[in-house]
């Protein structure tokens, strides 16, 4: 059968009511019918989404910045609950269901696929968003105006981790961290500056400011030909963040005082290293 016919026949059975996901309600032996898993995998991720966006927008631990996957699950189960109106045990079996979903190359092409893959999507999905924006200003705040960052340049960056210990690659650092912020709405982070002349300032955990380095540079690297993946986002990058959070608790001030106008706010919390987390992390 044709592709776009087999889409087709797909979407009638949809419509017919054919194809149903059924998951247990936690606490009950009845049985729950979704005749349109798009829509409640639609809410799912948009509460999810919120829930990632509020930690990112007022945590001030850093180990909350950026989810591991055991505790991403915990957050996609709950957000699931919430939208199916049942217990974790009911959200588990509702991520774990077989669903039809339109493709994202066609939508009249539906897919069968688990429920969870296109909710777990999101947390990626976001922080590919965050890694561009936080390129954009950066490279704006570093290089003269229309110009990009070149092989040559991003390995003087690479080198020694000018990107961020260099004066001119911090200041760039914490002009793309403002830059998410604003884009973010986390307005409450960046304090204006109390006397004429001074900088503003950000004020961020030891994670926030890892998570901005550590895009730059997995682009700096790519760049200058260390690394083959292209993307910006992925779950892949937990391991690399923090790695990124031990190289800079190493190298950052460990005080609550601002420093060329970024404040880390976890700066004398021993725990900001992340020291429970081993080197096989994901």
């Amino acid at each position: 059968m044709h592709v776009a016919a087999m889409g087709e026949k797909l979407s009638k059975e949809l419509k017919d009511g054919f194809y149903k996901v059924r998951f247990v309600m936690s606490g009950s032996t009845n049985a729950a019918v979704d005749e349109a898993p798009e829509k409640t995998i639609d809410m799912i991720r948009k509460l999810l989404r919120e829930d990632l966006d509020e930690d990112f927008l007022y945590t001030n631990v850093t180990s909350e910045v950026y989810p591991d996957t055991n505790l991403y699950w915990d957050k996609a189960v709950r957000a699931t609950s919430s939208a199916i109106k049942s217990g974790a045990d009911g959200a588990e079996v509702f991520l774990r269901s077989m669903v039809h979903l339109p493709s994202r190359k066609d939508a009249s092409v539906y897919v069968r696929m688990r429920a969870s893959i296109p909710v777990l999507r999101v947390k990626s999905h976001m922080h590919k968003w965050y890694g561009e924006l936080i390129w954009a200003a950066f490279v704006a705040a570093l290089m003269p105006i229309n110009q990009v960052i070149t092989l040559e340049v991003a390995k003087q960056l690479r080198k020694n981790h000018r990107y961020v210990l260099a004066a001119l690659g911090r200041k760039a650092c914490i002009s793309a961290a403002i830059k998410l912020c604003t884009a973010i709405g986390a307005f409450g982070r960046i304090k204006e500056p109390t006397v004429a002349g001074d900088p503003e300032v950000i004020e961020l955990t030891l994670g926030h400011f890892a998570f901005v380095t550590m895009k730059v540079r997995n682009m700096i690297e790519r760049l200058a030909g260390e690394r083959t993946v292209a993307p910006v986002g992925g779950d892949g990058h937990y391991s690399m963040w923090v790695e990124e959070v031990r190289f800079l608790h190493g190298e950052l001030p460990k005080d609550a005082e601002a420093h060329d106008g970024l404040r880390l706010v976890d700066g004398s919390s021993s725990s900001r290293s992340l020291p429970w987390i081993g080197e096989s992390s994901e």
